[in-house]
């Protein structure tokens, strides 16, 4: 994809939440139970759901997840990408997410404790000046 147009990811709900968000990068997009969340329940139960489960970090060129030291953890396509050990202390709002995180491509299934997301991603094409030519008669 092309450095020069933003991606544009949308979020689709399959579970756990209803609705679907659009974002065009560059952004940081969290998930959790905080209101301050980026994507939150409007109830205060989500099971598995951490204050503040996961980032995204869309750019111009990749959108990469990873977990923000949830209980547990953050998987893409049946895979763990993260979570914090057992004996590990709550993080602290504020705390940077760890390690490289994984990059997303465009059809990925990301799950988050009982919440389930499909994930769109596509390049906004920058609009071409379109030059006419007028026809002879």
């Amino acid at each position: 994809m092309s450095g020069d147009n933003p991606l544009k990811m949308i979020l689709t709900a399959e579970a756990g939440l209803d609705g679907s968000w659009e974002f065009t990068g560059p952004v940081a997009v969290v998930i959790g139970r905080d209101r301050m969340a980026a994507i939150h329940p409007r109830q205060e139960e989500a099971p598995g759901l951490s204050r503040h489960h996961a980032l995204i970090e869309l750019g111009n060129r990749r959108a990469v997840l990873r977990d923000l030291s949830s209980s547990t953890g953050t998987w893409l396509n049946g895979h763990l990408v993260g979570r914090r050990k057992k004996d590990e202390p709550a993080p602290l709002s504020g705390v940077p997410a760890r390690g490289d995180g994984v990059e997303l491509t465009d059809g990925d299934v990301i799950n988050l404790g009982d919440t389930w997301f499909r994930v769109s991603i596509s390049n906004l094409l920058t609009p071409e000046k379109t030059s006419f030519r007028r026809g002879t008669h």
